[in-house]
């Protein structure tokens, strides 16, 4: 049993890193935007690219599906991407934000 389980996780796909989930979700035709300030500032691919890798330096292990979930949720949206494809993955970007 212990084997299967073992060789179950060895199999997990690995994610994608920062660099390509980002390129993706932004090549699609989507943003990140910042709220923070009262009015909705996109933020540059650089500029989410550098959070992204800052974040897979310093996410917590009971972050990592979070974290994990949010790279598959970038990598996957397809173009072209709508509001929700693209909200979508703003969604998860909350959930890791979020977590502790």
């Amino acid at each position: 049993m212990l084997v299967a389980a073992l060789a179950a996780c060895a199999s997990d796909p690995t994610p994608p890193s920062c660099q390509q989930a980002i390129g993706n979700f932004y090549g699609a035709g989507c943003f990140y935007y910042d709220t923070s300030s009262g009015s909705a500032v996109a933020i540059t691919e650089t500029d989410m690219l550098n959070r992204c890798t800052n974040a897979a330096s310093a996410v917590p292990s009971n972050c990592l599906a979070d974290f994990n979930a949010w790279l598959e949720c970038n990598n996957g949206v397809k173009p072209p991407a709508n509001n929700q494809t693209c909200g979508s993955c703003s969604t998860e970007y909350m959930a890791l934000i979020e977590c502790h």
